[in-house]
């Protein structure tokens, strides 16, 4: 019987070691865990301020473009106003000049016909 008691307090012993050094264990790699997930945490923190900060700069980006392509729009309009100008414009440049001639032509026959005519 005694030597059942001791086996028992052995086994006793050796358990309660077992436990003591599974407890350790699991102390150290909760602490590994819990320094891995701060670290993810962190990281994941990190990608969140960078990818909005990324999409604000793409906002911008985007604004940017889309004003420029309002600007180019614009000159495209106002340039297409003045070539209908100019053409206008030539179109009446043209007019005067055929009464301009017109007129050179009649004030020449007009001279022609004065030249023809005795003087009194």
């Amino acid at each position: 019987m005694q030597s059942r008691l001791e086996t028992l307090d052995s086994l006793h012993q050796s358990l309660e070691e077992n436990l003591t050094k599974a407890t350790e264990d699991h102390s150290e790699l909760r602490a590994k865990y819990e320094m891995s997930l701060q670290q993810l945490q962190t990281d994941v923190e990190a990608i969140s301020v960078a990818l909005n900060e990324s999409k604000a700069n793409n906002t911008s980006t985007v604004e940017s473009l889309k004003k420029q392509i309002r600007d180019l729009e614009q000159q495209v309009q106002s340039s297409g106003q003045d070539r209908v100008d100019l053409v206008v414009r030539q179109g009446q440049m043209q007019k005067f000049l055929e009464e301009l001639l017109q007129s050179q032509d009649a004030m020449r026959q007009e001279l022609e016909l004065l030249k023809s005519q005795p003087l009194p």
